[in-house]
């Protein structure tokens, strides 16, 4: 009881100020807070908002020091043949240093937040096309550190038969098997709302990130305050 209470109070507060930054970067809630953001924006918003260039920063330095080892995995998984780590990093055929989003999509990438589409020929990034609320989402509980990504093998069957907690025709489609794992766990911590539909593949706008980056950080907040998390190092595995 007390830790509801105190994530719906961290929440409030997060509601109260017009603008929302932990890096020094501010965006404000009336800047045209229905416009579609783009898959490179959001990524970019994501970043700085929860400053993982500093939060991160051992990892990522030591990322940038053994590439090869950092992106074994993702070059594993990539189809690009052209992946690069010098003299700049180059993950993505559609994202080069001149991109105004490449630092914050980089970061992104070596913290397994996001890659390309791997179905399609060099698994191109796609940073100009929108991003949708699933995906965003998924970015947002990965950067604050409450629910890693798991490839389907590695979902248990309790997790694999759950069944969905929003209505949405989409849940029902095999190819989305990862969609339920993140809604349920959203919607069981009030990340997300209680509502009978998510909209999972709509493209997000400025004010909907906005809100759900305010609730997974006000969520991630409390959770250090949990007894049950405490007992198990803050873990959500």
């Amino acid at each position: 009881m007390q830790v509801r209470k105190l994530f719906s109070g961290i929440l409030s507060l997060l509601t109260v100020f017009t603008v929302f930054s932990s890096s020094g970067v501010s965006f404000a809630k009336d800047e045209y807070p229905s416009r579609l953001l783009t898959r490179g924006e959001a990524v970019f918003r994501i970043v700085e908002t929860f400053d993982l260039g500093q939060t991160k920063e051992s990892f990522l330095t030591a990322c940038y020091e053994q590439p090869d080892e950092c992106f074994f995995v993702f070059s594993a998984m990539s189809d690009f043949d052209d992946i690069a780590f010098e003299p700049f990093l180059k993950l993505y055929p559609d994202v080069n240093q001149k991109y105004r989003y490449y630092e914050a999509i980089n970061t992104a990438s070596m913290l397994g937040l996001i890659h390309g589409y791997l179905e399609e020929d060099k698994t191109p990034f796609k940073p100009e096309l929108v991003m949708s609320r699933i995906q965003a989402l998924k970015v947002v509980l990965g950067a604050t550190d409450v629910l890693r990504w798991k490839e389907q093998f590695e979902l248990t069957e309790e997790e694999l038969s759950a069944p969905p907690v929003y209505a949405d025709m989409a849940l029902q489609d095999p190819e989305n098997w990862w969609y339920n794992r993140y809604l349920s766990f959203s919607a069981e911590h009030g990340i997300t709302s209680d509502s009978d539909y998510f909209r999972p593949d709509d493209p997000i706008t400025v004010a909907e990130l906005q809100e759900i980056m305010n609730t997974a950080l006000a969520y991630s907040e409390a959770r250090l305050y949990d007894p049950k998390t405490l007992a198990r190092g803050n873990s959500t595995e």
